[in-house]
């Protein structure tokens, strides 16, 4: 069965579109394999985590003080209830060093550090004092201090604390489940009831991953957080003042009883400290994420691959040149390929380096396959370089964020335009007339 030249330009027009639908399914094949990928690195990363140390959370310091109070029943019998009544600090200061350190597993890798750790502040019993009014006991002997960390288990050295004039020595545990659920370490302290203010010192070395956050319980908090990395990003409900350079980072709150909602004293569980608002703090992120990167570039693969046979239609119609259809599968399989050469290397090397390579092996294969297609090296060279500009052009807007969208609109729109003006005198109804050479 013969087809004229015009039912073979739209079998043409028809199987090049199919084409870069076909094509698409590697791609979604691709996407599939980067969130494996990207799986698989974050399974590791938390192995080596929980191995170190886990994301650490410090809640602060409490005081609780148990106390009964007394009720008289409609019989003249005395009842007595027990109660705890929660103290927190009228004022805070934390100093915290993070010395970052970095552990291989693979090809992959985690963020860990060691978190030295310096927490000093006062209590006032003045302020508390009228709460405890209507007790009937107050039993100052059992009182304890406890400070809630959320990966205990990764303190490094024993804690010994200042109380006033106490020496404390804290051990696993918050005994305060119902406000600490993912424990701390507590200690017994003396409280004399005639001294209205407490100063308190402590200190300790803990190890931990990736994040480091605190909730401010004190009137007022300060707190000043230090690394030797380079990476920073500030989470939480309150943003710091904060210096980055290349050796590392300083970052500063101050917060006042305003930027919290738990009140200065509390009995019993009213208060679940560990759900309360205001918690904040920085997480240690890795400066580049090649699977983000790779799954932005595979997001473009749909448009290089429909550019590139628009190219190679272009060529065809209007240089009386015939491409064979298996011949344009060629040149999209090389396409295909680019994204697996990108993720595969930048596994490996940084993403600009994977990115330079995995082009330039993909365009040179196309530029070389396609001197033998057009026959003339002035049509492969001009390929060459339109290549060249489009994937420079990609490459651009994976390196923006803010106005990657804005570039990439006014990119869209500028090649559409050299589209209209190139094909600005062909006659569409008439494209069978168009005379393509049989032969060589």
């Amino acid at each position: 069965m013969k087809f004229s030249k015009s039912n073979r330009l739209y079998f043409k027009i028809i199987f090049i579109l199919f084409l870069v639908v076909l094509l698409l399914v590697p791609n979604g094949m691709l996407k599939s394999l980067i969130y494996e990928r990207q799986n698989l690195q974050e399974s590791t990363e938390n192995e080596i985590a929980a191995s170190w140390g886990k994301d650490q959370k410090i809640n602060g310091v409490i005081i609780t003080i148990p106390y009964n109070t007394k009720i008289t029943d409609s019989n003249g019998k005395d009842f007595y209830n027990d109660f705890e009544l929660h103290i927190v600090p009228e004022t805070m200061n934390i100093d915290i060093n993070l010395i970052s350190n970095k552990k291989k597993r693979g090809i992959y890798e985690a963020i860990l550090y060691t978190a030295k750790l310096n927490m000093e502040g006062s209590f006032n019993f003045h302020k508390i004092k009228k709460k405890l009014n209507h007790a009937h006991e107050i039993k100052w002997e059992n009182a304890q201090v406890c400070v809630a960390i959320s990966n205990s288990e990764s303190i490094q050295e024993n804690i010994i604390a200042n109380f006033g004039t106490q020496k404390l020595i804290f051990e696993p545990g918050t005994n305060q489940n119902y406000m600490f659920p993912s424990g701390g370490v507590n200690s017994k302290i003396k409280i004399n009831p005639e001294k209205e203010k407490y100063e308190f010192k402590f200190n300790t070395t803990l190890r931990g991953s990736r994040s480091f956050q605190l909730l401010p319980l004190a009137e007022e908090t300060q707190v000043k957080i230090s690394s030797d990395w380079h990476s920073p990003s500030f989470v939480g409900d309150h943003l710091p003042m904060h210096e980055i350079t290349e050796q590392g980072f300083t970052s500063q709150w101050k917060l006042s009883k305003f930027n919290r909602n738990i009140p200065l004293v509390w009995k019993n569980n009213d208060q679940q400290v560990e759900k309360s608002k205001g918690i904040f703090g920085v997480k240690l992120l890795q400066p580049v994420d090649q699977y983000q990167k790779n799954m932005r570039s595979a997001k473009y693969a749909s448009m290089i691959i429909f550019l590139t046979f628009l190219i190679y239609f272009f060529f065809e119609m209007l240089n009386q040149i015939r491409i064979h259809p298996i011949q344009y599968a060629m040149v999209g399989i090389a396409l295909t390929l680019f994204y697996f050469l990108l993720l595969s290397l930048s596994e490996h090397i940084s993403f600009n380096y994977a990115y330079l390579i995995s082009s330039g092996a993909v365009i040179g294969l196309i530029a070389f396959y396609s001197s033998f297609i057009f026959k003339k090296k002035t049509y492969a060279g001009i390929l060459l370089i339109i290549l060249i500009l489009l994937y420079a052009y990609i490459f651009v807007l994976l390196q923006l964020e803010v106005f990657a969208l804005l570039a990439g609109s006014i990119g869209l729109f500028t090649i559409l335009a050299i589209v209209m003006y190139l094909s600005r005198n062909v006659n569409w109804y008439d494209l069978g007339d168009i005379n393509i050479n049989e032969g060589k």
